[in-house]
């Protein structure tokens, strides 16, 4: 702490209110993380020194100091309390990127509390401020907000997509402890979503930049998450030594949040290990305090300030404008005389401001509601372009991972003779899929559509390929029409409420040694044998909840080498187009089928969609398309 000696040392009895409270405010700032009790003293004094100096930035700085001072030391009634006192002050004088800032802290402290509503709140509140003030620095701070709400609310998908976006927004002249601030947040979300490895991966790297780069705080925090990580690979031992560092530094920084969470995960990993006393004596200190942070009176105290906050902030505003006057007023007094003797030249001034003010009052009004309805626009764009922006990148993952499931090409060579998968989603996800799987000498291949389509569908078909998967690999069901039976109860079970009729329509095929069973909801096989079409049996009733609970009927898909089998959805058939604007339907699809169905699959795929598009011309695609083609 070099920096902070030297700051000391240069505090005499004659340094002015101004430096003073510059020089207090960095002591402060440095302390911040590493000794929280220190910090708090020093962003007090700065406080006390921002009265007399006249400095409302300065004023604020401390104020912001003290109140991320409480956070950190679970003192969270106090930190609200002085944070909207700094808010007030932010918006009195119109300091928009701290105004920004001061939702932001706002934010971090309700998500300690777990009023994860109110912290999604004023984390938009904080966006809308940086937007208004076109300050692009801030965002990395709400997207990293916004991630960790997210993942609050076990929404890690989209907090995965919101660490990522906030880490473009990190600047190049940015300091490593905000990659370190990232990969740690990276690193719990990997966790969450199973991918233990990437986990380690940026867990490793975010302890190893924090003890670089980060305060106490921050080591402590990424270091008892590396501990977790060891706990959960059973590295016991390895566990157990960096929780026990991570409690000290953690206690040292005067962090309870970070010394309970220390507590709790050492007396997981004893638990683990079999040490369940300790475990036991462990979770005991670690619920002591929580129950001191979050405890009854101090939510209570929490709530009411955020009540009280509104009928304050005139109040607020009026301590302020006293304490400025008051301040005014001994400078005032100092210079009594010397405003005496430059009463007359100020009057002439104030006149003379008085007849410009008036000459030019229309035309400044004018401007003004101009460049207020501009401002105005400008923001409205940046937000939309931002939200827009979000919510390209969420369904862009969303993409991917829904691609990731579906049946992909070497499961399908290795399975099939030739095939083709013409594909092609209404929007960027779909609500049809196309899946397989294999066990033993069995071969699956489903070809559905779920409810809707975009991310609604999407969504339904992730459901759908889970319980799918779930009947065949986990509950070892190898019958079709069996699958089916277990999914559509599953979906009862488990998605379907007040009435609603989730589910999916399809065909689940099961390949064994040359033979073909099938079982089929609303759709049905299509093959093509000896230049004939043959259309083959299916149950009128979909996956899912409807009017009709019979089992699923299993059916034999009698085919002999060379002929090709067609599975589709409906998408393809229900498109408007041609010279009419009809749909294509069901009979011209089978016909041209069977019109292409002697070329080889690559063809016949290139062909359905060039006749596709043709048909479709400028109308919009109405729904997802999916057809499957194999050659026996």
């Amino acid at each position: 702490m070099r920096y902070v000696d030297s700051l000391l040392n240069s505090i005499n009895p004659t340094t002015p209110d101004s430096v003073l409270c510059y020089t207090y405010k960095e002591i402060a700032y440095s302390y911040r993380g590493e000794d929280n009790v220190k910090a708090l003293e020093y962003a007090k004094k700065a406080f006390e020194s921002s009265k007399t100096c006249i400095n409302a930035r300065y004023q604020w700085d401390a104020l912001n100091n003290i109140g991320e001072a409480h956070r950190l030391m679970g003192n969270l009634d106090e930190a609200i309390k002085v944070h909207q006192q700094a808010l007030s002050l932010a918006q009195i004088k119109k300091y928009k990127v701290k105004t920004g800032h001061s939702f932001s802290n706002l934010a971090l402290v309700y998500k300690r509390s777990k009023n994860l509503v109110r912290a999604k709140e004023y984390v938009l509140k904080a966006l809308a401020s940086y937007a208004e003030a076109e300050y692009t620095d801030g965002y990395y701070t709400v997207y990293n907000n916004l991630g960790n709400l997210y993942h609050g609310l076990d929404k890690n998908d989209s907090a995965l997509s919101c660490f990522r976006l906030a880490r473009t927004y990190i600047g190049k002249d940015w300091d490593s402890a905000y990659y370190a601030q990232n990969y740690n947040n990276l690193s719990m979300i990997f966790w969450y979503l199973d991918h233990r490895d990437s986990s380690l991966i940026y867990s490793t790297k975010a302890y190893k930049l924090y003890k670089k780069f980060g305060t106490n705080a921050d080591l402590s925090n990424a270091g008892i998450g590396l501990a977790e990580i060891y706990t959960d690979m059973g590295e016991y031992d390895k566990a157990k030594k960096l929780l026990y560092e991570m409690i000290l530094v953690a206690k040292k920084a005067s962090d309870k949040t970070e010394t309970a969470d220390g507590f709790w995960h050492y007396a997981v990993n004893a638990f683990a290990a079999g040490e369940y006393k300790t475990a036991y004596l462990y979770k005991d200190s670690a619920q002591k305090l929580y129950d001191e942070i979050l405890n009854e009176e101090k939510l209570k105290s929490l709530n009411e300030a955020s009540e009280k906050y509104g009928a304050e902030k005139k109040q607020l505003m009026i301590n302020q404008l006293n304490i400025e006057n008051s301040a005014k007023q001994n400078l005032l007094e100092e210079g009594k005389k010397t405003r005496l003797y430059m009463g007359l030249g100020l009057g002439a001034i104030i006149l003379f401001s008085m007849y410009l003010f008036y000459t030019v009052k229309q035309r400044d009004k004018t401007n003004r509601i101009i460049n207020e309805q501009k401002k105005e626009v400008e923001q409205q764009k940046s937000l939309i372009e931002i939200h827009q922006k979000e919510t390209l990148d969420s369904i862009n993952y969303a993409k991917r991972i829904q691609y990731s499931l579906l049946a992909h090409d070497a499961l399908l060579n290795e399975n099939l003779n030739e095939y083709f998968v013409l594909f092609k989603p209404k929007d960027i996800v779909s609500g049809d899929f196309h899946w397989a799987t294999s066990v033993g000498s069995k071969f699956y291949l489903a070809v559905c559509d779920s409810t809707g389509h975009g991310v609604p569908g999407a969504f339904m078909s992730l459901i759908n390929i889970n319980f799918m998967n779930e009947a065949i690999n986990e509950k070892k069901i190898y019958q079709p029409n069996e699958v089916f039976n277990h999914v559509r109860q599953s979906l009862i079970q488990n998605v379907s409420q007040d009435g609603q009729k989730d589910g999916m329509d399809g065909i689940l095929v099961c390949f064994e040694k040359g033979k073909l069973n099938y079982a089929s909801a609303n759709n049905a096989p299509l093959v093509i044998s000896d230049n004939q079409i043959v259309e083959f049996k299916k149950d009128k009733m979909p996956v899912g909840a409807g009017e009709r609970d019979a089992s699923f009927n299993l059916h034999e898909l009698k085919v002999k080498k060379g002929d090709v089998v067609y599975l589709y959805t409906d998408g393809f058939a229900d498109q408007f187009g041609g010279e009419k604007g009809k749909k294509f339907k069901y009979k011209q699809l089978n016909e041209l089928l069977l019109s292409v169905s002697q070329l080889p699959l690559a063809q016949q795929k290139q062909k359905l969609e060039s006749v596709f598009q043709n048909w479709k011309g400028n109308l919009e695609q109405v729904d997802d398309v999916c057809i499957v083609g194999i050659r026996i």
